[in-house]
Protein backbone atom coordinates (compact mmCIF):
# COMPACT_ATOMS: atom_id res chain seq x y z
CA UNK A 1 0.00 0.00 0.00
CA UNK A 2 3.07 2.14 0.50
CA UNK A 3 3.97 1.91 -2.87
CA UNK A 4 0.78 3.21 -4.00
CA UNK A 5 1.04 6.53 -1.50
CA UNK A 6 4.21 7.18 -3.06
CA UNK A 7 2.89 7.04 -6.63
CA UNK A 8 0.59 9.29 -5.90
CA UNK A 9 2.15 12.06 -3.87
CA UNK A 10 5.13 11.94 -7.07
CA UNK A 11 2.15 12.75 -9.35
CA UNK A 12 0.51 15.40 -7.38
CA UNK A 13 3.94 16.95 -7.00
CA UNK A 14 4.61 16.69 -10.95
CA UNK A 15 0.87 18.49 -11.34
CA UNK A 16 1.67 21.07 -9.41
CA UNK A 17 5.39 21.81 -10.96
CA UNK A 18 3.98 21.64 -14.52
CA UNK A 19 0.85 23.92 -13.26
CA UNK A 20 3.10 26.45 -12.09
CA UNK A 21 5.50 26.55 -15.19
CA UNK A 22 2.05 27.14 -17.54
CA UNK A 23 1.01 29.54 -15.06
CA UNK A 24 4.80 31.54 -16.07
CA UNK A 25 4.61 30.81 -19.65
CA UNK A 26 1.01 31.52 -20.68
CA UNK A 27 -1.16 33.03 -18.07
CA UNK A 28 0.89 35.94 -16.83
CA UNK A 29 -1.99 38.62 -18.11
CA UNK A 30 -4.83 36.99 -17.14
CA UNK A 31 -6.40 37.71 -13.53
CA UNK A 32 -6.10 35.76 -10.67
CA UNK A 33 -9.35 33.91 -10.17
CA UNK A 34 -8.58 32.64 -14.07
CA UNK A 35 -5.21 31.31 -12.70
CA UNK A 36 -6.60 29.01 -10.12
CA UNK A 37 -6.79 25.10 -10.41
CA UNK A 38 -10.58 23.63 -11.45
CA UNK A 39 -10.72 22.70 -7.53
CA UNK A 40 -10.17 26.00 -6.18
CA UNK A 41 -12.11 27.34 -8.97
CA UNK A 42 -15.06 25.45 -8.13
CA UNK A 43 -18.67 27.82 -8.40
CA UNK A 44 -21.53 26.71 -5.89
CA UNK A 45 -23.98 24.32 -7.43
CA UNK A 46 -27.08 26.18 -7.52
CA UNK A 47 -28.25 24.41 -4.47
CA UNK A 48 -25.65 25.86 -3.01
CA UNK A 49 -26.42 29.30 -4.01
CA UNK A 50 -29.68 28.70 -3.10
CA UNK A 51 -28.02 28.37 0.45
CA UNK A 52 -26.08 31.02 0.40
CA UNK A 53 -28.98 33.61 -0.63
CA UNK A 54 -31.41 31.98 2.71
CA UNK A 55 -28.07 32.34 4.90
CA UNK A 56 -28.35 35.96 3.36
CA UNK A 57 -31.28 36.40 3.82
CA UNK A 58 -31.47 35.22 7.21
CA UNK A 59 -28.96 37.92 8.38
CA UNK A 60 -30.99 40.73 7.03
CA UNK A 61 -33.83 39.02 9.04
CA UNK A 62 -31.98 39.14 12.57
CA UNK A 63 -30.31 42.60 11.69
CA UNK A 64 -33.85 43.90 11.17
CA UNK A 65 -35.00 42.39 14.87
CA UNK A 66 -32.03 44.54 16.53
CA UNK A 67 -29.98 40.71 16.62
CA UNK A 68 -26.12 41.30 16.63
CA UNK A 69 -24.38 38.95 14.13
CA UNK A 70 -21.03 37.28 15.45
CA UNK A 71 -19.96 34.83 13.50
CA UNK A 72 -21.26 33.30 10.01
CA UNK A 73 -20.66 29.46 8.37
CA UNK A 74 -18.11 29.32 11.36
CA UNK A 75 -16.57 25.76 11.05
CA UNK A 76 -15.50 24.08 14.80
CA UNK A 77 -14.34 20.15 14.96
CA UNK A 78 -17.50 18.76 15.19
CA UNK A 79 -19.38 20.50 12.52
CA UNK A 80 -20.41 24.34 10.92
CA UNK A 81 -22.38 27.07 12.49
CA UNK A 82 -24.69 28.80 10.02
CA UNK A 83 -25.04 31.70 12.51
CA UNK A 84 -23.60 33.02 15.80
CA UNK A 85 -25.72 35.94 17.00
CA UNK A 86 -26.11 37.57 20.21
CA UNK A 87 -29.33 38.94 20.61
CA UNK A 88 -28.92 42.11 23.38
CA UNK A 89 -32.85 42.60 24.47
CA UNK A 90 -32.65 39.11 26.37
CA UNK A 91 -28.58 39.04 26.71
CA UNK A 92 -28.62 35.36 24.73
CA UNK A 93 -26.49 33.72 22.18
CA UNK A 94 -27.81 32.03 19.64
CA UNK A 95 -26.65 29.32 17.60
CA UNK A 96 -28.95 29.57 13.74
CA UNK A 97 -29.41 26.67 11.76
CA UNK A 98 -30.77 27.82 8.83
CA UNK A 99 -32.75 25.92 5.74
CA UNK A 100 -33.83 27.25 2.80
CA UNK A 101 -36.00 25.29 -0.08
CA UNK A 102 -37.71 26.59 -3.37
CA UNK A 103 -40.81 24.60 -2.01
CA UNK A 104 -42.30 22.51 0.19
CA UNK A 105 -42.54 19.75 -1.79
CA UNK A 106 -40.31 17.71 0.48
CA UNK A 107 -41.50 18.80 3.26
CA UNK A 108 -40.82 22.27 6.02
CA UNK A 109 -37.07 23.35 5.78
CA UNK A 110 -36.94 22.84 9.18
CA UNK A 111 -37.83 18.96 8.87
CA UNK A 112 -34.12 18.98 7.53
CA UNK A 113 -32.92 19.52 10.73
CA UNK A 114 -32.79 15.95 12.37
CA UNK A 115 -31.76 15.02 15.86
CA UNK A 116 -27.99 14.18 14.02
CA UNK A 117 -27.63 17.61 13.25
CA UNK A 118 -29.10 19.03 16.09
CA UNK A 119 -26.44 16.91 18.43
CA UNK A 120 -23.97 18.06 15.95
CA UNK A 121 -24.58 21.84 17.10
CA UNK A 122 -24.92 21.02 20.46
CA UNK A 123 -21.65 20.15 20.04
CA UNK A 124 -20.38 22.55 18.18
CA UNK A 125 -21.91 25.30 20.53
CA UNK A 126 -19.92 23.65 23.54
CA UNK A 127 -16.79 23.56 21.38
CA UNK A 128 -17.44 27.54 21.12
CA UNK A 129 -18.23 28.16 24.67
CA UNK A 130 -14.96 26.67 25.83
CA UNK A 131 -12.66 28.31 23.21
CA UNK A 132 -13.95 31.79 22.97
CA UNK A 133 -15.37 31.84 27.14
CA UNK A 134 -18.04 34.36 26.61
CA UNK A 135 -18.83 34.44 30.26
CA UNK A 136 -20.44 32.82 33.09
CA UNK A 137 -23.56 32.48 32.69
CA UNK A 138 -24.80 33.34 28.93
CA UNK A 139 -28.31 32.15 28.37
CA UNK A 140 -27.74 29.97 25.03
CA UNK A 141 -30.41 28.57 22.39
CA UNK A 142 -30.75 27.29 19.37
CA UNK A 143 -33.14 28.57 16.98
CA UNK A 144 -33.77 27.77 13.07
CA UNK A 145 -34.70 29.90 10.38
CA UNK A 146 -36.83 27.96 7.31
CA UNK A 147 -37.24 30.08 4.49
CA UNK A 148 -39.17 28.74 1.50
CA UNK A 149 -37.70 31.02 -1.17
CA UNK A 150 -39.92 30.29 -4.93
CA UNK A 151 -37.99 31.20 -7.94
CA UNK A 152 -38.98 35.15 -8.67
CA UNK A 153 -40.39 35.83 -5.31
CA UNK A 154 -40.03 37.33 -1.24
CA UNK A 155 -38.66 34.69 0.89
CA UNK A 156 -41.34 33.21 2.80
CA UNK A 157 -39.52 33.73 6.51
CA UNK A 158 -39.91 31.12 9.87
CA UNK A 159 -37.62 32.12 12.87
CA UNK A 160 -38.16 29.10 14.89
CA UNK A 161 -36.46 30.26 18.66
CA UNK A 162 -35.40 27.60 20.88
CA UNK A 163 -36.38 25.11 18.56
CA UNK A 164 -34.71 22.37 20.72
CA UNK A 165 -32.76 22.78 24.23
CA UNK A 166 -29.54 20.84 24.36
CA UNK A 167 -30.39 19.08 27.65
CA UNK A 168 -33.41 17.77 26.45
CA UNK A 169 -32.00 16.55 22.82
CA UNK A 170 -29.27 14.56 24.36
CA UNK A 171 -31.73 12.69 26.68
CA UNK A 172 -33.43 11.95 23.62
CA UNK A 173 -33.38 7.62 22.90
CA UNK A 174 -35.61 7.20 20.09
CA UNK A 175 -36.23 10.41 17.73
CA UNK A 176 -35.26 11.20 14.58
Amino acid sequence: MSWLTGLFQKISSIRQRLWKQLEKIAFHDLPPEVLKTPSERRLPAPKDELGIQGEAEAVRYLKQRHYQILHQNLRLPSCEIDLIAWKPRERTLCFIEVKTRRSRRFGEPYEAVNRKRRLKMIAAAREYLHFMKPGPNIPVQFDIISIIWPLDQKPEIEHIEKAFHPHVESDRRFSS
